[in-house]
């Protein structure tokens, strides 16, 4: 065959798999999140925590893993999150650092011939112009490829007019900022391609859609903490799994491993809860378990480890000790900093205006070092090289038997933690709770349950009746079958969202979670639960329309008379939360009471589950534009706007 034949069909081969994720549901939930999340994109340091990810990143930029300048925060660096080792300061989250490298890259090599600023804003409006076209193509309505067109053409027109400039500072917020709001982009597609393998492109697009709108997702996914991106990967590991029970594929089966790697190079704790729920029920529903099936996934998860590895002792000196496990710096420990040695870097003026500080390694002393940090960082000081190499093995083989009790005793924490006191404030009803620290959020309760931010996880609550429902063959039929993919997959969301749960519950409830922020990870597989439900399946599968048309109007007129409510009585933002709240969870006692009651009532069903989105969109529109918004910049000029023309708050 002539070489121009062979590279014609080299190109079609490529060309014919792009074209179909291109024409995927998929590629079209991804640009309504991109919409959707960059419309209340705040460019800013929301939580102090994104402050030491964002020095490790800047740092990193200029070649060093350790704080040689401060660029974020008080000159000191001494903000949650920062750690000490060898007598230097390292951050946290490196996979998630190292992620947005490239994008401050870009970010800093586009400013030299462009507004970065108005780049932005024109790649949101192609994609408000290309959801347009997208819903265009699906619904068969050639005018919403117009709308979209002219919307994402006045948007930018608009964002042209009333554009600022970036300050060169923020952009390693903005880099961190755009692999988070990709993150949850790729997850809203993760939970569709889930889905529908499993059942079908309709059902498939309703769970995209649901976990869209899912207040603890939208909520973070424009504030660059580690949570939309852990969730990511593990809805990643779901439908890799998934795809491996249907396949029977050892590559398959190798590919679900890859993530765990990655998580644990965002967080050690998180990806380590990762692979004690996956492994079990890998091994528990695979019908292969013998060596040929085992060695693939063992090389992919050593494979996807080998960063986390590598990070751990560059920063640590030991494979097995994260920055999380270093003895956290505080204000006034005894590390030297040269406070006249002020960096170069673009960014060298923090958010705050403080300048830029140089940490001097020289001068620095090693206190606060751990003593497995000590022992990895000194082994190669003295005696033989093969003398290094067995203190390193024995210094990790103690290090991964000390994780393995501290793993066993935080679940332990959390089974002795279970109270109904506890699991109420978490999951069902926030108010003021006795015994929380609401300092630090000025007195507001502005922190709530996942019910309260997420009313259509509520059907998780009826799932029991709706399975004991059914007839006794039924119910027999449908106990745990491991050969089942569908049941599989069941069996590894709860194992890792009961995993995952438990060591976190100790430390809730917790002021300035917002919507239960470190139960992120679990939230979009407990939205997976509520899809398995039957006559949820049943409702979106017959009634699609009916669910989209209660959504928007509910959404609109509660919009309307959200504004006109609260205007002249400019409450305060824990009222609105609270407020919120309140009616979010009687959406979602009227979403059990649906399918407790009359679950064969698809008008019912239609209507209780367009209000639970109406009430999420409602939560992710006031929370994205308005609550938060005092002294913070917009990437998009028109969101401000927007935000200047609700009369809520002053």
């Amino acid at each position: 065959m002539p070489d121009a034949s062979r590279g014609w069909l080299r190109g079609r081969r490529l060309r014919e798999p792009l074209s179909r994720a291109a024409d995927s549901p998929a590629a079209t939930l991804v640009l309504a999140a991109l919409v959707l999340f960059g419309a209340s994109w705040r460019v800013d340091v929301f939580i102090v925590d994104t402050v030491a990810v964002a020095n490790a990143l800047a740092n990193l930029a200029d070649g060093s893993l350790a704080f040689t300048q401060v660029y974020f925060g008080p000159a000191d660096a001494a903000t949650p999150g920062v750690y000490v080792a060898g007598g230097q300061l390292y951050g946290r989250n490196y996979g998630q650092v190292v992620a947005a490298l490239p994008v401050l890259y870009l970010l800093e090599g586009v400013s030299t011939v462009a507004a970065p600023r108005l780049l932005l804003a024109g790649a949101w409006s192609l994609c408000l112009a290309g959801l347009g076209g997208r819903l265009a193509t699906h619904f068969g309505r050639p005018r919403l490829r117009t709308a979209g067109i002219v919307v994402g053409t006045l948007a930018f027109v608009a964002n042209v007019a009333f554009a600022t400039a970036l300050a060169p500072r923020l952009f390693p917020l903005v880099a961190l900022q755009t692999v988070t709001v990709l993150a949850a982009a790729g997850l809203v597609a993760g939970s569709y391609l889930l889905v529908s393998l499993l059942y079908d492109r309709r059902t498939g697009v309703a769970a995209g859609v649901g976990t869209l709108l899912l207040g603890p997702v939208g909520f973070w996914a424009t504030i660059p903490k580690r949570h939309v991106i852990t969730a990511f990967l593990v809805v990643l590991t779901a439908y890799l799994f998934a795809r491996s029970r249907y396949s029977g594929r050892v590559r398959d089966r190798a590919a679900a491993y890859l993530p765990v790697g990655l998580t644990a190079w965002v967080s050690a704790p998180e990806g380590f809860l990762l692979l004690v729920a996956l492994v079990p029920v890998d091994l528990a529903t695979s019908p292969r378990n013998d060596l040929r099936a085992l060695a693939p996934a063992a090389v992919a998860l050593a494979a996807s480890l080998v960063p986390f590895l590598l990070t751990n002792a560059a920063v640590a000196g030991n494979p097995l000790v994260p920055p999380r496990l270093l003895t956290a710096y505080a204000a006034g420990d005894p590390l030297a900093l040269d406070p006249g040695l002020a960096g170069s870097h673009p960014a060298a003026v923090g958010p705050g205006g403080t300048a830029a500080t140089r940490v001097d390694p020289a001068g620095a002393t090693a206190g606060g070092q751990s003593p497995s940090t000590a022992s990895g960082s000194e082994g190669g000081s003295s005696g033989s090289p093969l003398d290094a190499a067995a203190s390193l093995l024995t210094s990790t083989a103690t290090t991964g038997v000390d994780l393995s009790f501290r793993a066993a005793a935080r679940v332990e924490q959390g089974v002795a933690a279970l109270s109904p006191e506890r699991l109420y404030h978490v999951v069902l009803r926030s108010g003021r709770i006795p015994g929380v620290d609401y300092a630090e959020t000025g007195g507001e309760t502005i922190d709530l349950t996942l019910l309260e931010s997420a009313p259509l996880l509520a059907g998780l609550l009826a799932a029991p009746v709706v399975w004991l429902r059914r007839s006794p063959e039924r119910l027999v039929a449908n106990l745990p079958d491991t050969s089942d993919p569908r049941r599989a997959t069941d069996l590894f969301a709860i194992a890792f969202v009961v995993l995952f749960a438990l060591p976190h519950l100790p430390r809730l409830p917790l002021h300035s979670t917002v919507t239960v922020r470190y139960l992120v990870p679990t939230v979009p597989l407990l939205a997976y639960g509520v899809v398995r439900l039957a006559p949820v399946r049943r409702v979106v599968q017959s009634a699609p329309r009916r669910v989209t048309a209660t959504s928007l109007l509910a959404a609109g007129a509660g919009g309307a008379v959200w504004v006109v409510a609260f205007a002249a009585v400019k409450p305060a933002v824990g009222t609105l939360m609270q407020t919120h709240a309140l009616v979010n969870l009687a959406v979602a006692a009227g979403l059990v009471l649906w399918l407790v009651v009359c679950p064969d009532d698809d008008r019912a069903g239609a209507l209780v589950l367009g209000l639970a989105a109406a009430g999420m969109v409602l939560f992710l529109a006031f929370t994205g534009l308005e609550y938060f918004a005092a002294d913070r910049q917009y990437l998009l000029p028109v969101a401000r706007l927007v935000e200047r023309a609700i009369p809520i708050l002053p």
